[in-house]
């Protein structure tokens, strides 16, 4: 009975023994190619591994069936263990030719928005190299891509009276709408670039090479008639009017030409629009005493809505000379009665109310004697307030 008891207990220490002196083994890999393996006896944290890509930095080592970093290296697993190394890497976002950021993609996330290199650029994304469209998903960056660049697109600036009033990327080029006029005198003419008046119509792709777009505006010329407002013109296209019908003009009177608010003779050259001009009023003429030539003498309506003081009467005589068989009259026309007037009566605006008379005249020449005409003008000087 004592021997079984005893071939009983050597049984069990062989067993311990054997247990004791069992070994396994550890195997690490690198991008899951061997890189090391160690038995039980040797069992201890192996060296970094070497040879990493430029962009790889080494974590730790991951034993195979768990999650995270083995930290407990003073634990020899009791079985054949397989480490894995953890391997991150580092992704570069560059504006232009310069690293602005590097993250490691285990930290994978927008590195935010960088300063554009110049004003009239917008940045608008990070995109992969080699693709086109800037990142949308932050949530996991594509393993096979390392380098991202800031994207900077062109911009449109819109100024209304010096205000920046809207920024536009190009890719989004629009219209912006029709700005408030800062005047009941001016009308909006349309968006210009900088430096040119032509107005943009093409609103389907910005214009190349502007960044710049200005609202312009155009004043306002008003035509009168009788003192009412007639028509309204864009000085921008500024021309001729054209006629009143004869239902408009007041009963007595005919049409005789546009008079310019500075002038008080009727206007000629339409093709330009005086500076300080921007209002027309109607001459209006009636038929008064008939003239021995056969033509009619005019009294001038000019109405500028004004009030006007009459300062007195002015005549203009024409002038001769006689050249041999010939007279030279001195023509008279509506500046010379005005000049006259003002040197009469120096506050003097107009001459309304001219009348012709014709004196004729014998004169002896060298031919014989000569028979003419010549004229004077009278009128009245007033004066506008």
């Amino acid at each position: 009975m004592r021997n079984s008891k005893l071939s009983i207990i050597m049984v069990a220490l062989t067993v311990v023994l054997l247990s004791s002196c069992a070994s396994y083994t550890s195997e690490y890999f690198v991008n899951g190619q061997s890189y090391a393996l160690q038995d039980s006896s040797q069992f201890r944290q192996p060296a970094d591994p070497e040879n990493l890509a430029e962009n790889e930095v080494f974590v730790g080592w991951e034993l195979q069936g768990t999650d995270g970093i083995y930290t407990n290296w003073q634990m020899t697993p009791e079985y054949n263990a397989r480490f894995d190394a953890v391997i991150d890497r580092y992704i570069d976002f560059y504006v232009g030719d310069e690293v602005w950021a590097s993250v490691k993609a285990s930290e994978f996330a927008n590195p935010g928005v960088p300063t554009a290199p110049a004003d009239n650029l917008q940045f608008v994304g990070w995109v992969p190299e080699g693709a086109e469209n800037p990142v949308e998903n932050w949530t996991t960056p594509p393993r096979d891509v390392n380098v991202y660049h800031a994207k900077f697109v062109n911009t449109v600036k819109f100024y209304d009276n010096g205000v920046l009033v809207d920024t536009q990327l190009v890719t989004d080029f629009a219209d912006p709408g029709v700005p408030v006029a800062p005047s009941t005198d001016v009308v909006f003419a349309g968006w210009c670039p900088v430096g040119t008046e032509e107005a943009i119509t093409d609103w389907s792709v910005a214009p190349e090479g502007v960044d710049e777009v200005y609202a312009r505006y155009v004043d306002k010329v008003y035509f009168y008639l009788d003192g009412n407002l007639w028509t309204v013109l864009r000085a921008d296209q500024f021309t001729n009017p054209g006629d009143p019908v004869p239902r408009d003009i007041p009963r007595g009177y005919e049409f005789a030409g546009w008079v310019a608010e500075t002038d008080y003779a009727t206007y000629i050259d339409w093709t330009t629009l005086p500076d300080d001009v921007r209002r027309f009023d109607a001459m209006l003429t009636s038929t008064t005493v008939a003239s021995g030539m056969d033509s009619a003498n005019e009294q001038l309506r000019l109405n500028l809505a004004k009030n006007t003081q009459v300062l007195g009467p002015i005549t203009v005589e024409e002038t001769y000379e006689i050249v041999g068989d010939q007279v030279r009259i001195g023509g008279i026309g509506y500046k010379d009665i005005l000049a006259a007037a003002i040197e009469a009566y120096p506050d003097a605006d107009q001459v309304v109310d001219i009348i012709t008379d014709y004196e004729t005249h014998t004169a002896d020449s060298d031919y014989g004697t000569i028979t003419f005409q010549t004229a004077s003008y009278t009128g009245i000087a007033i004066a506008i307030e």
